[in-house]
């Protein structure tokens, strides 16, 4: 992968509480931190950085789905909401994106 766009994911994700769920495919049920999906997923590139657009009043996707990796055989992430973990040190809300195939994104849109 190369050098700018790990720089640019690090830039705008560092740190920030975001788990992803798999639906099909090679990673189907798994759970990850976002940090893992980048650092040790087949990731083909980062989805489109849309804040200009909507500084300008454009309807884009939410500013979450923003510089997030679009991994090998999955459709771009999508929003899942919102959850509270446990962790060692204590409650944490984390950010949910869900990575699906297009086969399974095909079923679940009938």
């Amino acid at each position: 992968m190369e050098k700018s766009i790990i720089k640019q994911y690090l830039e705008e994700n560092n740190n920030k509480p975001f788990i992803c769920e798999f639906c099909g495919g090679k990673y189907n049920g798994q759970t990850y931190t976002l940090q893992h999906v980048m650092y040790n997923l087949p990731v083909e590139r980062l989805t489109a950085d849309l804040s200009e657009i909507r500084a300008k009043g454009g309807t884009v996707h939410r500013v979450e789905l923003d510089n997030k990796p679009v991994v090998d055989g999955y459709l771009e992430p999508m929003w899942n909401g919102t959850e509270t973990i446990d962790t060692d040190c204590g409650k944490m809300m984390c950010y949910v994106l869900r990575y699906e195939t297009q086969k399974v994104y095909d079923e679940l849109s009938r």
